[in-house]
C-alpha cells in the first residue's frame, strides 16, 4: 500500500462550484480505484494525501500531475503502508 501527499498551485481559479464538483468527480473515482484519503484547498493552493495500491496510485498521481489546472509542486510518498489511516475517506 502507498501513502502520498502533493502540494500544487492552481494554475486556473476555481470558484466554489467548481470546487465542490471537484472535489465529488475525484470522491467517485477514488471509490471506484480503491483509493481513499483527504484534499484541502485554500487561497489558490491544494494539498491532497492518498492512500491505496501502490500501481494504483502511482497512476492516479501521474494524472494529477499532468492536470493543466494545477501545477504540482511537492509529492512525498511511502511505500508498505501498514493500514489505511482514512480508511472510510473517499476524499
Amino acid at each position: 500500500m502507498r501513502a502520498l501527499v502533493y502540494v500544487s498551485d492552481e494554475q486556473t481559479p476555481f470558484d466554489e462550484a467548481q470546487l465542490v464538483a471537484l472535489a465529488s468527480r475525484a470522491a467517485t473515482r477514488n471509490a471506484e480505484l480503491g483509493v481513499t484519503g483527504y484534499l484541502y484547498y485554500a487561497k489558490g493552493r491544494f494539498l491532497q494525501y492518498l492512500e491505496g495500491e501502490v500501481a494504483t496510485v502511482s497512476d492516479l498521481m501521474d494524472r494529477i500531475a499532468s492536470d493543466a489546472r494545477h501545477d504540482v509542486r511537492t509529492n512525498f510518498h511511502t511505500d508498505d503502508l501498514p493500514e489505511r489511516r482514512f480508511p472510510s475517506w473517499g476524499m
